[in-house]
């Protein structure tokens, strides 16, 4: 049997795995797919939907860490093209990774919608990241109007739509265009061109 503390980080991992493709999971796919019961899910978090709250936040500070890596790796001095291809780079793995992650993000509404309020608080209010990000941002573009930091910044994770836009497509359609998404070098061309538009 589980200690308490494994049981709980298995039933998170498990969850996480099951989000990753698919944003609407059940409390009945996660405890088959983690061969515990319904009581666990509760004692540990609550509801179920404590639990998603839980993976989501932690995927995205996962996510949140990982550009923060990025931004540190980068040499003194670097142009904007850099900073802005190593961060949109990220967010794009990311969301291509965790689709179902991003779709409840921005598609599930549960009762008090906190997904989608951890991701706004996470990436679009003031906190020690965004103020970061945004410092970094200005700094490579020498730029000091805030507003036209905060457009590149916006357009930065305008990445996070495209699982989105993938899964709604495929949905309706089974183009293999669509399956270029996943690929290297449509991922290279996409983000060479979103840099001319954040230019």
């Amino acid at each position: 049997m589980r200690k308490e503390d494994d049981m709980k980080r298995h039933l998170i991992e498990t969850t996480k795995t099951l989000m990753r493709r698919n944003g609407h999971v059940t409390i009945q796919e996660i405890t088959r797919a983690s061969f515990s019961n319904i009581a666990a899910v509760n004692y540990h978090f609550g509801t179920k939907d404590k639990l998603i709250e839980h993976v989501v936040k932690e995927t995205l500070d996962h996510l949140k860490k990982t550009i923060l890596d990025e931004i540190d790796a980068l040499p003194p001095g670097n142009d904007i093209e850099t900073t802005m291809s190593r961060i949109i780079n990220v967010i794009y793995g990311f969301a291509l990774e965790n689709v179902g992650i991003v779709n409840h993000i921005f598609w599930h509404r549960d009762a008090d919608e906190q997904a989608s309020n951890i991701f706004i608080k996470t990436f679009f209010e003031t906190n020690p990241f965004t103020q970061l990000v945004f410092g970094k941002i200005a700094a490579a573009i020498g730029e000091e109007d805030e507003t036209v930091v905060a457009a590149k910044y916006t357009l930065l994770f305008s990445s996070l739509s495209l699982p989105i836009f993938m899964q709604v497509v495929e949905s309706a359609s089974r183009d293999k265009h669509m399956h270029s998404l996943k690929n290297e070098h449509f991922r290279k061309v996409y983000i060479r061109e979103l840099l001319k538009i954040i230019r």
